[in-house]
């Protein structure tokens, strides 16, 4: 239970909403606009609380909900009448200041924000401290518009978190390395708000049975006028910018959706596999997000996989243990991505409560011409067996292959050969016609 703060009583915190990026642009454009007939200053800060991940293993996502609302208390009462404070996500605020006679008044209101966040927070009867970044942007010194207003603002607050700064003034100096970046992050932020990401399927071959019994799910991002964006760097743009656990609850979200439809639509169970990174791994409400998703489309735990990769583990081992055992208690299926490029030790392996080693596609596709490949594979595939584990291996590429891996008792297998990454109406066609899809396990579209 979470103790409020000096006695006061949690219903009196303060709520705010939380908009999305389109929504604060259309609340700044107004005092932009006044500001521009009334030939005055406007002030937007931007503030991140950059310590959430220990909050949320100390206290949990309960204690995270009751700190956001007690640094929003703290920062409505350092603020004027006319200013306006807003939530734009878990973790971080946006205060407007209108009126301002010149810039140097945003940078003192960003001073005693600053002051203020810096001192204790009682939870649950423990004194806390937090560490928090703000970056600083004033109309018209630095932004001729609201958009541009908002993207110089994160600039400064990426820059001073990246030099770890209390506050941060925008300059256009670093500007040239950093916009795209941002920018990129900030498209993204709103895409993943408004669901314009898409999941594209790989199928998983049952060897045994010749039919598909799961599909690998990969994130696709289509901008308009600019094609898809490489996947490796808006992973990377979301790991970076504290996205990755907004992208990882959007994937979820998204499986549990396509395997509910290809229950009603084909009358066949698909796990879908999601992939998730180190971050989400390790963060304290990555269990709470699966349980939503699959709550929220009414799907049981068979219906998706969470693939983690081999080294992933081993960056905090204790630590991700700790969340597989959860996932697994749950009945969530999961799976070791890339098995054979990491460093974990047969002994670690051991306790590890997974189901599936992926055996990475760099030993598969060469394997029937390497004697060292073709060795490799043969012993994850024993050693997956030995462990009671299931086995699949990636970066089939053709019959001879998919033979070899037969021969060796490799029971389930993933590659070009079979079909490559398909965007869901693509995936149904599949399905529909595809000698793996639903034909060979003798069910007909509805």
């Amino acid at each position: 239970m979470i103790v409020p703060e000096s006695g006061q009583d949690q219903r009196d915190a303060l709520s705010v909403a939380s908009l999305s990026r389109p929504e604060l642009a259309g609340i700044l454009d107004k005092p932009v606009s006044r500001s521009k007939i009334n030939h005055l200053h406007f002030g937007y800060i931007i503030i991140r609380l950059t310590c959430t991940h220990q909050i949320h293993l100390s206290y949990g996502y309960q204690g995270m909900q009751a700190l956001r609302e007690r640094c929003q208390r703290r920062i409505r009462e350092l603020l004027r009448s006319q200013d306006e404070l807003v939530c734009i996500g878990e973790a971080e605020f946006a205060v407007l200041l209108p009126d301002l006679k010149n810039e140097g008044h945003a940078i003192l209101a960003a001073n005693r924000i600053h002051s203020e966040l810096s001192s204790p927070f009682t939870l649950n009867n423990e004194l806390i401290n937090i560490t928090a970044a703000i970056g600083i942007a004033v109309f018209p010194e630095h932004a001729g518009s609201a958009e541009k207003l908002m993207l110089n603002a994160d600039i400064a607050l990426e820059t001073a978190v990246d030099m770890n700064l209390p506050y941060e003034m925008y300059s256009p100096v670093s500007e040239p390395s950093s916009l795209p970046t941002i920018r990129l992050a900030h498209d993204l932020k709103a895409a993943i708000a408004q669901d314009e990401l898409e999941l594209f399927f790989q199928p998983k071959i049952d060897l045994k049975t010749g039919s598909i019994y799961s599909v690998e799910a990969l994130t696709r991002w289509h901008v308009p006028d600019s094609g898809y964006i490489d996947p490796e760097l808006f992973i990377s743009i979301a790991e970076h910018s504290g996205l990755i656990n907004s992208l990882t609850r959007w994937s979820l979200t998204a499986g549990c959706r396509q395997s509910r439809f290809w229950k009603e639509q084909y009358d066949i169970s698909l796990s879908v596999a999601i992939n998730i990174s180190p971050t989400t791994l390790h963060d304290a409400q990555t269990v709470d997000s699966v349980l939503h998703a699959l709550d929220l489309w009414d799907a049981g735990p068979e219906s998706i996989t969470l693939e983690v990769t081999e080294s992933m583990m081993m960056q905090k081992p204790e630590q991700s243990l700790r969340c597989l055992k959860r996932l697994r208690d749950l009945g969530i299926r999961l799976s070791i991505d890339d098995f054979g490029t990491g460093s974990s030790s047969l002994a670690y392996l051991k306790t590890l409560p997974v189901n599936e080693l992926k055996i990475d596609k760099s030993f598969v596709i060469n394997m029937v011409n390497d004697e060292g490949d073709l060795t490799i594979v043969q012993s994850v595939i024993d050693l997956a067996n030995n462990f009671g584990l299931e086995v699949i291996a990636e970066g089939v590429e053709n019959q001879t292959t998919l033979d070899t891996l037969v021969d060796m008792g490799c029971r389930y297998a993933q590659g070009y050969y079979m079909g490559r990454p398909m965007s869901a109406p693509e995936m149904d066609t599949w399905l529909a016609e595809s000698a793996w899809g639903i034909k060979a396990k003798g069910i007909q579209p509805r």
